[in-house]
């Protein structure tokens, strides 16, 4: 109640219209399935991407799966061929041993035993059975790397967690090892960095495609010699960087600012989507609310550097 004018006034509030609340719910159940349907098609459309990705590098890790597969093989043969030439000779010195068993030792039996012992070559082959064998399991090793390696790189599971960038940096430079290794040395310098929040498959993603475009940038610049890539992590108070590093052909100042917008790439037709700098800044920026920062000179390479928070904030539904 209120007095105006002299005369007293009588305010009534308005109760709410109680029937517009199931109409409300049902709103906010739609917006949020919207938002989940969204955050899957996202989600698919990176898996998708990764998956393309793999696919392209397929020949590579085949190449990478079969170079260990053939000393394998080789070393296997070694051993094989040692190892009947070793039972040969056993089985001559169990004929001489049952015949001096009998007091009788006939010249034919030493004279097998002889050439058993020329036919091992024992000076050949004992001071190489160690080595081939540590070759093999070194072999073995190297095939359950790059095995893991694709098995992480491709798992379709993307939830937040925890993510060792160190670690997520050792898997990619296993993945794209094919596209480097004939052009580049790779320089690592990784810093011990605290784990952050975020989606590894996704950053993994990332710095894949950051390393295959470094390895790219190297052939481009049609000069003589192996180039560099350089990758190090660091920890910067409340954040962690990755900086990938190559001593490729730079890219000119006029084009740096559409390299992360969507199909501009500066590849030959065939070569290039234009999609793996979008998609960098997509899930660094969009997805993790970092950073992602470019420094080049044309003739001399390129710097990019991620800048992630190690937390990310509370999602608002």
């Amino acid at each position: 109640m209120r007095r105006e004018s002299g005369r007293f006034s009588y305010q009534m509030s308005r109760e709410p219209d109680r029937s517009d609340v199931p109409a409300l719910h049902a709103r906010i159940a739609d917006l949020e399935a919207r938002h989940r349907a969204r955050d899957r098609d996202e989600v698919h459309e990176r898996h998708h991407a990764k998956l393309a990705s793999l696919g392209q590098l397929t020949a590579g890790v085949a190449h990478e799966l079969n170079t260990p597969l053939q000393f394998i093989t080789d070393n296997l043969h070694f051993l094989r061929d040692g190892v009947h030439g070793v039972l040969t000779f056993v089985e001559a010195l169990q004929a001489v041993r049952h015949a001096a068993a009998t007091g009788s030792v006939h010249p034919d039996l030493l004279h097998a035993v002889d050439a058993a012992e020329l036919a091992c070559d024992f000076e050949y082959v004992l001071p190489r059975v160690d080595r081939s064998f540590k070759r093999t399991f070194d072999g073995l090793e190297r095939i359950t790397t790059i095995v893991d390696a694709m098995k992480r790189f491709s798992h379709p599971r993307n939830e937040l967690g925890e993510v060792e960038l160190d670690r997520v940096i050792e898997t990619t430079l296993v993945m794209a090892a094919n596209e480097y290794k004939y052009i580049a040395d790779v320089v690592t310098e990784l810093g011990g960095v605290p784990p952050i929040a975020g989606h590894m498959s996704d950053l993994g993603q990332v710095f894949l495609n950051l390393l295959v475009n470094a390895a790219h940038a190297i052939v481009d610049r049609n000069q003589p010699g192996r180039g560099t890539i350089t990758v190090t992590t660091r920890h910067d108070g409340d954040h962690v960087e990755v900086a990938i590093a190559d001593t490729g052909c730079g890219i000119p100042v006029e084009l740096r600012e559409q390299v992360f917008e969507p199909f501009f790439t500066t590849k030959a037709p065939g070569r290039g989507t234009g999609q793996g700098l979008a998609l960098a800044h997509a899930v660094i920026v969009g997805g993790h609310h970092g950073e992602i920062l470019l420094e080049s000179e044309v003739g001399r390479g390129t710097t990019i550097r991620v800048r992630l928070p190690r937390t990310q904030p509370a999602r608002i539904p």
